[in-house]
């Protein structure tokens, strides 16, 4: 698990594997953001075919604070069906999903409770556009 979050001050990167201690990668090392960036882009085409398979079978996935299944996105008990999603986002370190028609985030949560982001991000994308009736794009990864 990867959650590469690069800011204007500090770039910092934790992996959390499935077994053993969790490593936090910072700024004291030359070149970090680099390597934040390949290794978040390598971990996510590994693992976004992955999980896309998971969500067409029906399963959910779980990104630590929020979850995706094949009916929507959700964090704890909460579910938003995807046709209800307007979007889901990344600003100033706050992961948002907006309902269509609302003016504040329908949730909101720090970029620090989910793993995964950018696969998050992803599929959250594909999932909206199957909703709306949409085909993804050929060039999508997700």
């Amino acid at each position: 698990m990867t959650n590469g979050i690069t800011s204007v001050t500090t770039p910092e990167l934790w992996v959390r594997p499935r077994e053993g201690a969790e490593i936090t990668v910072t700024d004291a090392y030359k070149g970090v953001a680099r390597f934040i960036d390949e290794l978040d882009k390598t971990f996510t085409r590994v693992r976004l075919p992955q999980d896309r398979d998971r969500l067409k079978a029906g399963e959910r996935v779980d990104f630590f604070g929020a979850h995706l299944d094949p009916a929507g996105v959700g964090y704890l008990d909460h579910r938003l069906g995807w046709r209800e999603v307007d979007q889901v986002t990344v600003k100033q370190g706050w992961l948002e999903i907006h309902r269509h028609g609302g003016g504040k985030p329908w949730a909101r949560l720090p970029v620090e409770m989910v793993e995964n982001l950018s696969v998050l991000l992803a599929l959250a994308a594909r999932m909206r556009q199957e909703a709306a009736g949409k085909r993804p794009r050929p060039d999508d990864p997700a």
